[in-house]
């Protein structure tokens, strides 16, 4: 890929130079699968190789919940 899209890591961007911890690693690559499949948790995990339990603990620890809509519930 000529161009490659970095996520940021608890808010600081990260480039081709920076050294992450499995753990960040982790936490990158399980919520870009979740946002590949719109956060459908049966998919991911399927995607992934783990149960939907497993993956769901790790999306608590790594507070990967998708962000709740605001705005009015009438």
């Amino acid at each position: 890929p000529d161009e490659m899209n970095f996520r940021k890591i608890d808010g600081q961007p990260t480039d081709s130079k920076t050294i992450l911890t499995l753990e960040e690693m982790e936490k990158l690559h399980i919520g870009n699968v979740l946002a590949a499949f719109d956060y459908n948790y049966s998919e991911t995990a399927k995607q992934l190789g783990v149960s939907r339990s497993p993956l769901w603990r790790k999306i608590k620890t790594y507070k990967l919940e998708p962000e709740k809509a605001t705005g009015d519930s009438s």
